[in-house]
């Protein structure tokens, strides 16, 4: 498991200055997990911020799109989700 999360953050996540959402939607990693491997997963990837907050995750996009970080076909399909989602 934590081969493929590691490479797949890397494909988003290529140096300092990169931003992303990443969404880990596994029980066992989830805060009220008593998996043994739950803090080692966690600790073996480049992820600085972690939140179960549907509205941090939105002020989070909002940001990235007005300071131009988020490609024009990420944000329409962001868009569609989103409204789904409603």
């Amino acid at each position: 498991m934590i081969i493929k999360l590691k490479q797949g953050v890397g494909r988003l996540i290529r140096n300092e200055t990169d931003r992303g959402i990443i969404s880990i939607l596994d029980s066992r990693l989830a805060d009220t997990s008593t998996a043994p491997y739950k803090n080692m997963v966690w600790n073996a990837l480049p992820i600085r911020n972690r939140t179960n907050s549907l509205d941090e995750i939105r002020e989070f996009y909002r940001v990235s799109v007005a300071n131009g970080e988020v490609a024009h076909e990420a944000k329409e399909g962001c868009d569609a989700v989103e409204h789904e989602m409603q």
